[in-house]
């Protein structure tokens, strides 16, 4: 309807900052999922996709649902060199604490389909690099300044080279830098929210 164009406006929601995370050398690839356990969401893929790199992984997944049973005897037959955490459905502060008080490598999301994930501007805003696929509005936060975006169907093996290429990303200090900047600019709660009540204001 391009004869409205002049009455739409478009805006993103954004995210508190907390400050950057910490991150140091480690010989075990650090990697921090966040979702509902649910067959749209994919999280079996990515514990698939883990299961073949050759280095240690320590991955935590935050969130449960209907897949969590699942998810957890695919978990006691991943190799003996990917160790896992799923604490289940937690406070969303507790997800916080974990991106401001231990070291991630790479924050991962692989669905099916997505608006624009709240969940990747809050590791963003802690420096993390983001490992997604691109569906639905990922695209916007995702980009060559914030981390890896797949194909939309990305298969185990691209996921797994996403983890390393992130990984290697997450070592270097003005990369994450980079990934705290870009989530700045585009996803800051108060400047983004500033400007929706100033859009209202105009009406």
């Amino acid at each position: 309807f391009p004869a409205m164009a002049e009455k739409v406006r478009i805006t993103h929601l954004g995210t508190q900052d907390h400050g950057a995370g910490p991150w140091e050398p480690s010989n075990t690839l650090r990697v921090v999922s966040c979702a509902y356990l649910r067959h749209p969401k994919r999280i079996d893929k990515l514990a698939r996709a883990l299961a073949t790199i050759q280095r240690p992984v320590h991955w935590v997944h935050f969130g449960d649902g209907p897949d969590l049973p699942a998810l957890r005897a695919l978990v006691e037959v991943l190799p003996p060199h990917i160790t896992v955490e799923l604490p289940g459905s937690v406070p969303n502060a507790a997800v916080l604490d974990h991106f401001r008080d231990r070291p991630v490598d790479v924050f991962a999301l692989i669905s099916e389909d997505e608006g624009v994930p709240v969940s990747l501007m809050e590791a963003a805003s802690f420096g993390i690099p983001l490992l997604a696929n691109d569906v639905g509005g990922v695209r916007a936060v995702v980009t060559d300044a914030s981390g890896v975006l797949l194909p939309a169907n990305a298969d185990e093996g691209q996921i797994a080279a996403g983890v390393l290429d992130s990984a290697s990303r997450s070592a270097d200090p003005s990369f994450r830098a980079a990934v705290r900047g870009s989530w700045q600019e585009r996803f800051f709660a108060p400047a983004n929210y500033r400007r929706i009540a100033e859009l209202l204001m105009q009406q």
